[in-house]
């Protein structure tokens, strides 16, 4: 073999390779999607339409990375950098807002926050650390029954612009809040998982898959190697489950959980200050999966050709 071949050996066989990883990205990619399609379509959303999602997508990031070296991202830029025409770019950048929610809604963490602190915070915690019973609103002819401060100075406390009458409603509708007596309330849950396909629940869909995906794809990059990158742990039985052990892991997994989440949360609000500088906002999720055996088989046979 000359030497002169080497290197064009070698410059082959590194395309391959990339070949070889955009394919088993593209597969990866497409099994990831999966289930967010069927909850599109199961909502009537079409491919077109989720199509156009993606090519938003890719033009925000490329925006963002463009716009990290000081440059400006042009319709040509982005274009060039993303693979879509030029007249597509132009019209994402320009119209992107006209598909955006016309009504604000109360976004899942500013709920969950709410009850955290209803939790944690000295001021809404009595004797023993359970949450005060807390009027809507403080009585200014005589002094509150629940103490001094009252549900409203609690969802004050977590965002000021928030309308604490419909929070409240907000509660009480997913039954983590309850009325016990005039005016006087008692959380009955310490988290917040909202109504199936509110809103809220769709955002929080968006927030814990976007996180999750982050974390997946930070633990890729070479720098990561060696264990560290996130952690990152998974926990997956070889055989399965019958039906009986199947309801009783999940009991088990809402108990031991939701205790382990107690634990972190603790530690995270001690530590949670406001005003510090360079704070990076984290935090940790975990879920209970059942396994799509339709989808698996699928990647199986894709992965044997």
């Amino acid at each position: 073999m000359n030497i002169c071949d080497v290197p064009q050996q070698k410059l082959r066989n590194m395309t391959i390779m990339a070949e070889s990883v955009k394919q088993v990205l593209l597969l990866a990619l497409q099994h990831v999607l999966k289930p967010l399609v069927r909850l599109s379509q199961k909502n009537g959303l079409t491919a077109s339409e989720l199509e156009k999602v993606v090519q938003a997508a890719y033009v925000d990031v490329a925006v963002g990375e463009i716009e990290k070296t000081g440059r400006v991202a042009s319709d040509e830029i982005v274009a060039s950098m993303t693979g879509l025409p030029v007249e597509i770019v132009s019209k994402i950048k320009s119209s992107e807002s006209n598909w955006l929610p016309k009504s604000p809604e109360y976004l899942w963490t500013d709920l969950a926050a709410i009850l955290n602190t209803w939790h944690v915070d000295r001021r809404f915690v009595g004797a023993y650390g359970l949450p005060l019973e807390l009027d809507f609103e403080c009585k200014t002819s005589a002094e509150p029954t629940s103490g001094k401060q009252s549900f409203t100075d609690l969802v004050k406390t977590v965002n000021p612009s928030l309308d604490a009458s419909i929070v409240l409603l907000k509660f009480i509708e997913i039954g983590a809040v309850k009325q016990v007596g005039e005016e006087i309330y008692r959380p009955i849950k310490r988290s917040y998982v909202p109504a199936p396909m509110s809103a809220a629940s769709l955002m929080m869909l968006a927030h814990v898959v976007h996180n999750h995906i982050e974390t997946l794809v930070a633990n890729q990059q070479a720098e990561s190697a060696g264990g560290k990158g996130l952690m990152e742990r998974i926990i997956f039985t070889l055989h399965g489950l019958n039906k009986d052990a199947l309801k009783e892991f999940d009991q088990f997994i809402r108990v031991k959980g939701q205790e382990f989440a107690n634990v972190i949360d603790d530690w995270l609000s001690k530590h949670d200050v406001e005003g510090q500088v360079g704070a990076v906002r984290t935090g940790i999720g975990f879920y209970h999966y059942v396994v799509n055996e339709d989808d698996e088989e699928k990647l199986r046979n894709k992965l044997k050709h």
